[in-house]
């Protein structure tokens, strides 16, 4: 649990916002700063222009005793575009660079490089311990290995500053006040969750798998320009969406001649790999199907939508084309939860702490419901809000992510528990299986074939539900709840 939340608080650091097929990470704060210079990931302030910017961050992980943590921005500037301003941020690409301690300095010194794009609903810090483990396993079997998690461009549009004020100053009210209550910290001050016709998304329009594809290839390129060592110790992989992204980054042809080989992708790396996820450019199961084969009949429609994603009518991000399920005042949210589990662990979370936007509500609610009915009358009537369930900061970031409590497969984690053995409900909400969700299509890609459970006791003078971690559960399961209202089996 610790690990999640600090990963979620400080390593938000790289947290994205989908975008087309791409994702999103850096600062979007009005500052005093000149105009003569550009905020980095990292906190990194350079003049605008400076090629490249490395900059080394610890955390808590008991990890740090053996591994080196980097964040590194390198220019790559967009092409230019009539009516499209892009924010100087934006200009940049960066990622996270993991080594071994005791290891070379030097990438090109390293015994392989893995380079990682994340999935569509992921960042950079999602393969932190991944990465962690990858380098710590290697060096056992006598490899030096650097692994190189991506931040596809769009990331440029997050704004991190109060997500890491709150960590530094160990305070999650100022992360709340930064990003929902209009307060300014140290002088910055959020612009706001952007509207989809905002300017400063223009550029998003073009954000799409080219584009991406691109970078990851000029990226690599740039940090190894030795095209030997890119084919016989450079790596690429990615996760999820990633992994198709992988099968694009071998197809990719830089020139655009197709007699010329040296340039390709597949001439960039000694192997492609993928976690939970395939490489190739489709998800059809059958690998012969030709992804491009319909290409030709799509044209006209993607040519359409371009236009609206252009002129800023069309849904330039998953906040704007899934405004209910997924917004960006959620995401700010999600990412908060992590301060708030790091500063306040087994203290009460105090209403202070929960905000009130439309999203959040919308979206928590859901994990608090037993089932679809009560979601939506109380949802409506807030006769029982999950403003109103007492919870410390590790046991609300459990009811968002856990393994028996978020039920959406994709953003489950194993982590524990609440510690109530009376005050927990069996939930329904699409739970059973996946079947239970058939006819909605995004949520029938999530198999949930074990119990859920939900906080049940609501009010001021109600228990105060903790946490606990996945290794102080007992292996009988006697001290949490029970199912079936304490008659079943331990959830």
């Amino acid at each position: 649990m610790k690990l999640l939340a600090l990963a979620l608080a400080a390593v938000g650091l790289l947290a994205n916002n989908a975008v087309d097929a791409s994702n999103s990470h850096s600062k979007r704060s009005i500052t005093a700063r000149a105009a003569s210079t550009v905020q980095l990931p990292g906190g990194s302030t350079v003049a605008i222009g400076t090629k490249r910017k490395e900059t080394t961050f610890t955390t808590s992980s008991k990890d740090d005793s053996f591994i080196k943590s980097s964040v590194i921005s390198i220019l790559a500037p967009l092409p230019a575009r009539a009516n499209v301003t892009v924010p100087a941020e934006c200009e940049y690409l960066s990622y996270l660079r993991y080594r071994h301690t005791s290891g070379p300095s030097k990438s090109m010194s390293a015994d392989r490089v893995l380079s990682f794009m994340p999935g569509t609903l992921a960042g950079a810090a999602s393969f932190d311990q991944m990465a962690r483990n990858i380098i710590f396993e290697s060096k056992k079997l006598g490899q030096n290995v650097e692994v190189w998690s991506l931040a596809r461009r769009a990331s440029c549009l997050t704004d991190t500053y109060g997500l890491l004020q709150g960590v530094q100053q160990k305070d999650a009210q100022v992360t709340v006040d930064y990003y929902y209550n209009n307060k300014t910290v140290n002088g910055k001050k959020f612009v706001g969750f952007l509207p989809n016709k905002d300017d400063r998304l223009d550029f998003l329009a073009y954000q799409g798998v080219d584009q991406t594809t691109k970078d990851w290839h000029d990226l690599i390129l740039k940090e190894i320009p030795d095209q030997t060592f890119r084919t016989t110790k450079h790596y690429a992989s990615g996760h999820s969406l990633g992994g198709l992204l992988t099968a694009y980054f071998a197809n990719y042809d830089a020139d655009g001649n197709i007699a010329t080989t040296a340039d390709a992708g597949f001439n960039q790396a000694a192997g492609f790999l993928a976690f939970d996820s395939v490489v190739r450019a489709s998800t059809a199961a059958n690998q012969s199907t030709d992804p491009f084969s319909s290409f030709a009949a799509a044209n006209q429609s993607f040519a359409n939508a371009q236009k609206a994603r252009v002129a800023g009518t069309g849904a330039r991000s998953l906040f704007t084309l899934l405004p209910i399920i997924l917004t960006e005042d959620l995401a700010y949210y999600a990412l908060t939860l992590g301060v708030i589990a790091s500063t306040l662990p087994d203290a009460e979370v105090p209403a202070s702490l929960k905000p009130r936007t439309i999203g959040v509500k919308t979206a928590v609610q859901a994990s608090f419901s037993t089932d679809l009915v009560g979601y939506l009358v109380n949802g409506v009537s807030g006769l029982i809000s999950w403003y109103d369930v007492r919870l410390t900061g590790r046991a609300l970031l459990g009811a968002l992510f856990g393994d028996r409590q978020q039920f959406i497969g994709a953003l489950q984690v194993s982590v524990g528990f609440p510690n109530s053995t009376k005050g927990m409900i069996d939930k329904l909400f699409f739970a059973g299986s996946a079947s239970a969700a058939s006819g909605i299509g995004l949520l029938s890609l999530f198999d949930v074939t074990y119990p859920m459970a939900c906080e049940k006791n609501y009010g001021k003078n109600s228990e105060l539900y903790g946490w606990l971690n996945y290794d102080q559960i007992a292996d009988d399961g006697s001290n949490v709840a029970k199912t079936q209202g304490g008659l079943g089996k331990p959830f």
